[in-house]
């Protein structure tokens, strides 16, 4: 439940991130995502598309700051790199990889 509740949110500030009409609010996304990307790091599958689509329709808002940009440049370099290390602990069939036996 709470998984599919996630895919909505993102998918619904995905969607609204292009429009939204000042630096402050593109500001409360950003600190939202640096919040919650920790935590749900691993916790929904497919999760990493809807991030980036976050992050490429904040960065192509026309009220964003410098500074902004740079959060999100930080933001989604973090988030490829968790992605990454959690895709690493996994196969292609999506069953964990089991560390060699000794």
């Amino acid at each position: 439940m709470i998984s599919a509740v996630v895919v909505a949110f993102l998918t619904v500030i995905g969607q609204i991130a292009p429009a939204l009409g000042s630096s402050a609010a593109i500001q409360n996304i950003i600190a939202t995502l640096i919040n919650i990307l920790p935590q749900i790091i691993g916790t929904v599958e497919n999760l990493a598309p809807l991030v980036k689509n976050i992050i490429s329709g904040l960065q192509s808002n026309e009220n964003i700051t410098d500074e902004q940009w740079q959060q999100l440049e930080q933001l989604n370099a973090s988030a490829d790199k968790d992605f990454e290390d959690i895709a690493s602990q996994f196969n292609p069939d999506g069953t964990p990889i089991s560390p060699p036996s000794t």
